[in-house]
């Protein structure tokens, strides 16, 4: 195991309030990994948390967006100064229709979410779906004044945060199957966590915890993510992304196996 890897990761399933948000913390240091659940927290009870592991060397897997497509916030500033909406403007196309669907998942979709989309994935919109909630109250929580010296990067180049797609890494590591939802499903959930259980041996509470509740499940998986995340396993922008998901943000998908994380 690399030296850099963290001693702890924190997975976040934020949502828009506090009582249906779960965040699972995980200390890689003993023997096998422990792993427990935090109960319900407030605002500044999710920044301290963050600060906190931090603090130790940890990674923090965010499941909630860090920043909305940047033409959907021109269109936006555009339409509130009175200003030409030239989204919409489509007479020069050589082909208008065509135009308008592209320009139209432009302001639906951030860079990281087409890139997404183009390996198999089904993100949701932070521009036109009730997520945007959500990513409202994560955007108060890390513009916290105690997180600004972190001087966290929403790319997840740097700093402790990344932002992370439960359902995308579960399906990168082949643990779900196509057509059937873990969300609604118990015994979907209960497949998913024995397959982790068999590489981390699970305390009894968190098992229950993941079978029970899709939340505390997705809280578990962000939390594997970081730790991929802070493993260099997962796929980061390159280069030429990296300026636009500074501004957006960027999902970080594993690119390898689960139990890579554990060896």
């Amino acid at each position: 195991m690399p030296d850099t890897a963290p001693p702890v990761t924190v997975g976040i399933d934020l949502a828009s309030q506090p009582e249906r948000t779960a965040i699972c913390w995980i200390d890689w240091t003993a023997r096998h990994p422990e792993v427990h659940f935090e109960p319900t927290l407030s605002d500044p009870d999710v920044v301290e948390l963050i600060a906190r592991a931090a603090a130790l060397g940890g990674v923090v897997g965010m499941d909630s967006p860090l920043g909305w497509p940047v033409e959907f916030v021109n269109l936006v500033h555009q339409h509130v100064h009175g200003e030409l909406l030239s989204h919409f403007d489509t007479s020069t196309a050589p082909d208008p229709p065509a135009a308008a669907e592209n320009w139209r998942d432009r302001l639906k979709y951030r860079l990281t979410d087409r890139e997404l989309v183009q390996l198999g994935h089904l993100p949701l919109s932070v521009s036109t779906d009730k997520l945007a909630v959500v990513a409202l109250r994560c955007a108060k929580i890390l513009d916290a004044p105690q997180l600004r010296p972190l001087r966290l990067d929403r790319s997840g180049r740097a700093g402790p945060v990344r932002e992370v797609y439960p359902a995308a890494s579960l399906r990168s590591w082949g643990l779900t199957r196509r057509g059937v939802s873990y969300k609604t499903r118990p015994d979907e959930r209960r497949r998913i966590v024995a397959a982790i259980d068999e590489l981390m041996r699970l305390p009894d509470s968190a098992r229950v915890s993941c079978e029970q509740s899709h939340d505390h499940l997705d809280a578990l998986v962000a939390a594997l993510s970081a730790r991929a995340a802070g493993l260099g396993r997962t796929r980061g922008p390159d280069d030429d992304q990296l300026a636009l998901a500074r501004v957006e943000g960027w999902i970080h998908v594993p690119t390898g196996a689960l139990a890579e994380l554990l060896s």
